[in-house]
């Protein structure tokens, strides 16, 4: 944690797990829907979205919309309906879509995931946790570090070490 910290004292920050927001999009949607045959030349519109009975969830970008877009500007403008439409795009159906996700995110070593088994109620089964990152307890930054390093080592995962000490 360091010396002179304020605030929550929280001892090991690589290892505590903390929000990750929209670092979460690349190594849970885009690495998923890129294992899942979708390019990053696809096409979505990312537009603002109205919820209804097909579609229940209606995140907004918080800077602008770009219309009818390739995958690879949705990733570069951080657009959250971008990432919420191509994460629905994974799968069958939503359910089946954040299920590869969710797989996805265990398979590069994210261990603090919180499914419906565990909490039915508040869980990270679902597009805010899984698209845009606001998860129930977070994700550790050395797992983050370990989930970017499996697209940088063309998808293969290698689990992270970090020094504890020095003497």
């Amino acid at each position: 944690g360091g010396r002179g910290i304020a605030g929550s004292n929280i001892l090991n920050r690589a290892k505590n797990p903390r929000q990750p927001g929209s670092s979460i999009k690349p190594i849970s949607v885009y690495m998923t829907a890129l294992n899942h045959g979708i390019t990053a030349g696809d096409a979505y519109n990312d537009s603002p979205i109205s919820k209804s009975r097909k579609t229940p969830y209606a995140p907004k970008n918080s800077t602008g919309y770009q219309g009818w877009t390739t995958v690879r500007k949705l990733v570069i403008n951080s657009s959250n309906v971008g990432s919420y439409l191509v994460g629905r795009s994974i799968g069958h159906n939503d359910d089946d879509s954040w299920q590869k996700i969710v797989d996805n995110l265990e398979n590069i070593g994210i261990t603090s995931l919180v499914l419906p088994d565990k909490d039915p109620k508040y869980n990270d089964f679902n597009p805010s946790a899984l698209c845009l990152g606001g998860m129930k307890y977070g994700i550790s930054p050395l797992e983050m570090a370990g989930g970017f390093s499996a697209i940088a080592n063309q998808g293969q995962y290698i689990k992270p070490t970090f020094v504890d000490s020095i003497t």
